[in-house]
């Protein structure tokens, strides 16, 4: 095995240890919110959030606006426009 192959390896067992400690009850009701939030825009729920950005919410558990922004794939437009909605779902589980 080389080293490229190794590293690779060791990126996606990482990658899947931290997909496997998240709260799944509290990343199906963030997907549940944002498939709602799509349907009304009539957008794909992809451009609400993508599912990392839902992961990255279940690892980092924000409590306000200022750690909301910290997760991967929420800027201010996203935060003034979903955040109060999500941070709601997540202080459930906090």
């Amino acid at each position: 095995i080389k080293e490229a192959e190794i590293k690779e390896i060791s990126k996606e067992i990482k990658k899947q240890v931290r997909d496997f400690d998240i709260n799944e009850k509290l990343l199906s009701d963030l997907k549940a919110l944002r498939s709602e939030i799509a349907s009304e825009a009539r957008v794909p729920a992809y451009i609400v959030f993508s599912d990392a950005a839902l992961i990255d919410m279940c690892r980092k558990m924000p409590r306000n606006s200022a750690e909301f922004l910290e997760v991967s794939g929420v800027g201010k437009a996203k935060l003034e426009r979903y955040g109060e909605k999500f941070l709601k779902i997540i202080r459930r589980y906090i």
